[in-house]
């Protein structure tokens, strides 16, 4: 999946994803994320494109207990990765979304400059939180 949205530059902006694993399983709750010039100041991280993308995993470990339908998430529990990010440019930036494993459904992302910056907007597992469209 690839979309496009409008962001202004040098603003921090926190990425977080509503996914849900079908059957509850962790062979299928994950999805690599490119953000078109999403970094910190020149250089980029998740560059559509490059080898380079934000895993996003629901399970938060390795026993997956956690699976139980909705959940939000920005990473992968056994990884450091960079969740938060600028823009070197404002304008329109694209957003990649790839299949990791069989079946992730995503629902809805939320790039946050400020009221989920901190916190998600819901819990990593049977959350039923949906964020209004701004």
């Amino acid at each position: 999946m690839e979309t496009t949205f409008f962001a202004p530059a040098g603003i921090p902006y926190k990425f977080w994803m509503r996914i849900r694993a079908p059957g509850n399983s962790k062979f299928n709750d994950a999805v690599w994320v490119q953000i078109s010039e999403a970094g910190q100041g020149d250089a980029p991280y998740y560059a559509p494109g490059s080898t380079n993308g934000l895993l996003v995993n629901l399970a938060t470990d390795s026993g997956a207990a956690s699976l139980n339908n909705w959940g939000w998430a920005n990473g992968a529990y056994w990884l450091q990765q960079a969740n938060s990010f600028m823009f070197s440019s404002t304008g329109t930036h694209t957003i990649r979304i790839q299949t990791r494993e069989d079946g992730a459904v995503i629902d809805q992302i939320v790039m946050s400059p400020s009221t989920y910056f901190l916190n998600p907007p819901g819990g990593p597992t049977n959350d039923s939180t949906i964020v209004p469209k701004p």
